[in-house]
């Protein structure tokens, strides 16, 4: 890849600086929220004096007090949290790709074109989280701040502090376009990159050119089975990505809805009453020694979403680089072994929790029918069916094992093939090349036949072959009554 413009360092140097800045902003915000949220101190009895204590008090119970409870609205404090909690992962990934990019194109290392990828990536799911909670807050708007009997000091106060959160929520709307721009303009700087970095592929494999015949290694694996494996693995993670991270949606919806539904009559209506009672309504009234409980399954819930969100893009990636040839394999391969790993192991996570509320709580406090016909289901589809869960291990394990062996004694080595990969690490160290000997200078050589009979001559040699002058008068002459050039 060429060297970048000074327009393109610039429009990299601020899209990084504003990443930066809106991170650590959005970082701190988010985990403030988390804090009181946590706490959830009860509200002071004092009267509020001021406008601002009106808006702070209406502000903590809307949005971040836990026990309000509000009917018929989306963006609820449980809600806000999961948000937050969301924010918080994504702005700390922001902050420091922001910083390591900025290092990068502050050295002209070509690198950052690696970490801008993953860069334009976090800042689209930040947009889209942005784009999803302003939505929310405008539905929710529009149905708790203007209620009957109609109240002017409640309207008044609903409007400012939600429409306050949703302004935040959105960057003030003119921060978020300005993302979406630095998306655009960065998508068009890798697309650039990608068309020259193939035009210099086509141009190496021109036949004329000499090159080095290099020994394959005999420990590679056949390359069709790898494309198969890579093929392989890409459609279950986006299949199953896709699959789990609408239902973990749907959950986290109705969970913010908590509303039960009309009684039940038939079968599966008393099936979906019983699910959502026991694991989506968070005023049910369940054991203490309940392990998953409607918030703890909120926040699987969560996990559930970012996992499936970054294995699909992990698994379209994949999928990208394996149709183009292209030499990030065993990169790709060992992340998406890794993301793999890490979803099943949350789902062994889940299943053993599920597994013991099922024999401790379920049996002993609830009918066996209800036990078996809810929480039994909830638990196969937490285990992927059983078969899904051992396919994945067992993808991952080969995909790990193919990423390894792509990596030993090829470019990839000693690098570090995690969430900030090197891809273009130097290659040249593969190509056979010929070592001239430095030749030495004149001075070396005089100097070294000249002073085999530095004890003979007994004079300073070094002065005499760098000025070219006779030498001195010697400090201890051979012959003492006569002079030195007369011996």
């Amino acid at each position: 890849m060429s060297e970048l413009t000074k327009v393109q360092k610039k429009l990299l140097t601020i899209g990084s600086s504003l990443g930066i800045l809106e991170g650590t902003v959005w970082f701190l915000m988010s985990l403030v929220c988390i804090v009181e949220y946590l706490i959830s101190d009860p509200l002071s009895g004092t009267i509020p004096t001021s406008y601002a204590d009106y808006f702070n008090n209406f502000f903590y119970s809307r949005f971040l007090y836990r026990k309000t409870v509000i009917e018929n609205v989306i963006i609820n404090p449980d809600t806000f949290h999961s948000f937050m909690w969301i924010y918080f992962i994504l702005n700390s990934i922001w902050i420091g790709l922001s910083i390591y990019e900025l290092r990068l194109i502050n050295l002209n290392d070509s690198r950052f074109l690696n970490v801008l990828k993953y860069w334009e990536v976090n800042t689209i799911l930040i947009s889209f989280i942005d784009f999803l909670l302003v939505i929310l807050l405008g539905v929710d708007y529009e149905k708790t701040c203007f209620l009957e009997p109609k109240n002017p000091l409640l309207e008044a106060l609903c409007t400012n502090t939600t429409i306050t959160v949703l302004v935040v929520a959105a960057k003030g709307f003119v921060l978020w376009i300005i993302n979406v721009i630095f998306i655009y303009i960065f998508y068009g700087i890798i697309r650039k990159a990608k068309i020259e970095m193939h035009r210099n592929r086509d141009f190496l494999k021109d036949p004329q050119i000499p090159r080095p015949t290099l020994t394959r290694s005999p420990n590679k694996t056949n390359q069709n089975e790898q494309i198969t494996l890579g093929k392989t693995a890409s459609f279950l993670g986006i299949v199953q990505g896709l699959t789990w991270f609408i239902m973990s949606l749907l959950c986290i919806i109705e969970y913010s809805i908590n509303t039960l539904p009309a009684p039940p009559e038939t079968y599966i209506e008393k099936f979906n009453w019983r699910v959502y009672y026991f694991f989506l309504y968070k005023d049910a009234k369940l054991p203490h020694s309940v392990i998953i409980k409607p918030t703890a399954f909120l926040v699987f819930m969560c996990f559930y979403i970012i996992l499936s969100t970054v294995w699909v893009i992990a698994s379209c990636c994949q999928l990208s680089v394996l149709k183009n040839r292209g030499l990030n394999v065993p990169i790709l391969f060992k992340d998406w072994a890794i993301i793999t790993f890490l979803i099943s192991f949350v789902d062994l996570i889940f299943v053993i929790l599920l597994g013991c509320d099922y024999e401790q709580n379920c049996l002993y406090y609830f009918g066996q029918e209800i036990c078996i016909n809810t929480f039994i289901p909830v638990l196969v589809i937490a285990a992927r069916g059983f078969v899904l869960w051992f396919v994945n291990v067992f993808v991952a394990w080969r995909t790990f094992k193919n990423a390894k062996i792509l990596r030993e004694g090829g470019p990839y080595a000693n690098t570090f093939g995690g969430i900030i990969p090197i891809y273009n690490k130097s290659t040249d160290r593969r190509i056979p090349r010929v070592t001239v000997p430095a030749s030495p200078s004149l001075y070396n050589q005089q100097f070294g036949v000249v002073s085999k009979e530095r004890n003979f001559w007994n004079v300073n040699l070094r002065t005499a072959m760098d000025n070219r002058t006779p030498p001195v008068t010697p400090s201890t002459p051979y012959y003492n009554k006569q002079p030195f050039f007369a011996r």
